[in-house]
């Protein structure tokens, strides 16, 4: 019996180290359940909204989510774009979701990527399994949502300061190398490929 006992101890402990470690992903801000939630853990509340922006925030630590969405699904829009960055528990990341129209004919009408900031490919399957679709040039839609993400960061730092957010410094520096890189680039016959090397390559030498 005390052994039994002992068993379960370990194993109520075990649990709660894995449950107080456990991070959030940024790909949960998409779901509204989920997101919900990381409203209510992190005590967020919205104190920003604009056009397509709605901004979430605690007034007493740096905790915060900036959500942007472009098109909507319900008016078949031949793209829709969420995107988001957030930085909770002193971790900053961010989901681009990128949905493409397929056909009217499709019960799944749209094919969907995602993006989040260590991610240096997508796959031609749709991320939620659901549609039988793929991206005919994988490579050209990484580097599309990932200029359309690059975009959507500058919108989001030029208002920083009416937001009241601090930027991390690395995610600053990333962003700033990366938009001056896609201007050097721009007119590259392969720079598609060429970003998805050398993002890689900064990600490795930015550890």
């Amino acid at each position: 019996m005390k052994k039994v006992i002992a068993f379960f101890s370990v194993l109520m402990a075990v649990s709660c180290l894995f449950a107080a470690g456990a991070k959030w992903k940024s790909s949960d801000i998409f779901s509204s359940k989920k997101l919900n939630k990381l409203l209510e853990t992190y005590n967020l509340t919205k104190s920003y909204e604009k056009d397509n922006i709605v901004f979430y925030k605690n007034e007493e630590t740096s905790d915060w989510i900036y959500i942007m969405r472009e098109g909507l699904e319900e008016n078949f829009d031949k793209r829709v774009f969420f995107i988001s960055f957030a930085n909770l528990d002193g971790v900053f990341d961010s989901c681009s979701i990128f949905g493409g129209f397929t056909s009217h004919k499709e019960n799944v009408k749209y094919h969907y990527s995602y993006l989040n900031e260590s991610t240096t490919a997508i796959q031609p399957g749709d991320y939620f399994g659901k549609s039988n679709w793929k991206w005919t040039e994988p490579d050209y839609t990484y580097f599309w949502i990932f200029k359309r993400r690059a975009f959507a960061f500058i919108a989001m730092e030029s208002i920083k300061d009416i937001i009241g957010i601090t930027i991390p410094e690395d995610v600053h520096e990333r962003y700033a190398y990366f938009a001056n890189w896609l201007i050097d680039n721009n007119n590259e016959e392969k720079e598609q490929f060429l970003l998805k090397k050398e993002y890689k390559k900064y990600l490795k030498e930015h550890k």
